[in-house]
């Protein structure tokens, strides 16, 4: 067996014993990393996108070493696709991705989802027969199977060309082969054409029989960016993400929070103190969220999550965005939207979720089920709601020319004003101390 064969083994304890030692030391430093995603689309004949070639790497980390350290690349394709979303990043359509031998070696391409994901094996790789019944199992299983032709036609390996899903030609490299790359594909296979450069380019490889095309006459290679959250992060994230769904999943709710054993017992504790005055004693996930209520549920766990979103942070930073929460809700009667006041709540609290996080607003916000005029104001659209959060802001840094123009237009008195902002940094002392 060459060293490029694909083998069906999962990986072994030798195996890992030849991974090298960096390697497994980025693996275990990804979740202090960025994930960087670059992200290129495909089009057919008519210029409808079909699909995404995407490509990943971590923090410094190079493409070339990415591709290199396949472990560490298979991490990154997990933290990315676990943190951008797949359907976000790919709009529900085919997502080709890079397949080293190892990562089909060693299973890692399962965590892409069959069906939509296209494995489209490196140029070096030249499998063997136990390759190609790996390629066989592979697109048994759903996946299809990209393969550069020209290189395997060369070394005879017309079978494994003759089965694959997709063939791939640099055309301004290849151009002159694309005829014979089309004439050796299966019924079923379609070939893409990359580097189309220019509109000429575009018709010639439509004339020679290409149906799929990328290149920079289409679009040019877009980077996403996201910080790469740590566990915990994420779990109080994806707990405050399901919170506060419109339609509230109690069963849902249920599975986040029994995966995370720590939340499970803060949650019961909580909800057994005579803060919420229940006479009988908890024993259960479901008749703790079913007792409480919908309303003081989603305040309740969004402010629980917040907390431990803050954990790492300076304790400040939790007393602002309480404080902030609470002078939101105080006055959503005097701003003519009373019955919302959970809304104006939340506004307030998730207003400092960047700092939290060390991320953008807008990577995080559009993501999270709140109701349009909230998402809006946490962007800075200065909208009532904006524009009370921003009064939030103002006070907290007495700008006091901010305050009276925001009071103003916001028809406010300003001893209310005052009043609300006193209760609320009160109120956040409170809840500090529980």
């Amino acid at each position: 067996m060459n060293a490029a064969n694909i083998t069906g083994n999962k990986m072994t304890a030798e195996t890992e014993q030849q991974v090298d030692p960096q390697i497994m030391a980025d693996c275990q430093c990804l979740h202090e990393t960025d994930v960087l995603v670059t992200r290129q689309p495909i089009f057919d004949v008519r210029q409808h996108t079909v699909a995404y070639q995407v490509l990943f790497r971590c923090g410094q980390t190079s493409s070339k070493q990415a591709d290199e350290q396949t472990l560490a690349s298979a991490q990154i394709i997990n933290s990315a696709l676990n943190l951008l979303g797949l359907s976000d990043l790919i709009d529900n359509h085919r997502v080709f991705i890079r397949a080293t031998t190892e990562l089909l070696t060693t299973d890692l391409h399962e965590l892409l989802p069959p069906g939509q994901a296209v494995l489209e094996l490196e140029q070096n790789i030249t499998p063997d027969e136990d390759g190609l019944t790996k390629c066989r199992e592979i697109q048994d299983a759903g996946y299809e199977i990209a393969v550069h032709p020209l290189p395997l036609i060369e070394a005879g390996l017309t079978e494994l060309v003759s089965r694959a899903d997709y063939l791939v030609i640099d055309f301004q490299k290849s151009a002159r082969q694309a005829s014979s790359v089309v004439e050796s594909r299966g019924p079923n296979a379609r070939v893409l054409a990359r580097a189309i450069e220019s509109h000429d380019a575009f018709v010639q490889a439509k004339a020679l029989g290409c149906e799929q095309f990328q290149g920079f006459f289409f679009a040019k290679p877009h980077v996403v960016r996201r910080r790469n959250l740590a566990s915990g992060k994420r779990s109080y994230l994806r707990f405050l993400h399901e919170v506060n769904r419109p339609d509230l999943n109690y069963d849902e709710l249920e599975q986040v929070i029994k995966q995370d054993t720590a939340l499970t017992c803060k949650l019961l504790r909580y909800l057994n103190s005579a803060l919420f005055g229940l006479s009988t004693k908890l024993s259960s996930i479901k008749q703790a969220l079913t007792l409480l209520g919908e309303r003081p549920l989603r305040r309740w766990a969004s402010l629980l999550a917040m907390t431990h979103l803050a954990l790492d942070k300076p304790p400040a930073l939790l007393h602002t965005s309480l404080a902030r929460a609470r002078f939101c809700e105080m006055l959503s009667g005097d701003i003519n939207m009373a019955g919302r006041e959970l809304d104006l709540f939340l506004m307030g609290l998730l207003s400092t979720l960047d700092a939290m996080l060390d991320v953008e607003m807008h990577e995080i916000v559009p993501d999270l089920p709140l109701a349009p005029d909230v998402k809006a104001a946490l962007l800075s659209d200065l909208t009532n709601l904006g524009k009370l959060c921003a009064l939030a802001i103002a006070h907290e840094r007495a700008q006091w020319t901010t305050i009276n123009t925001l009071t103003r237009e916001l028809n406010l008195g300003i001893t209310r004003v005052l009043d609300v902002q006193n209760e609320s940094l009160r109120w956040a002392d409170e809840v500090m101390q529980m």
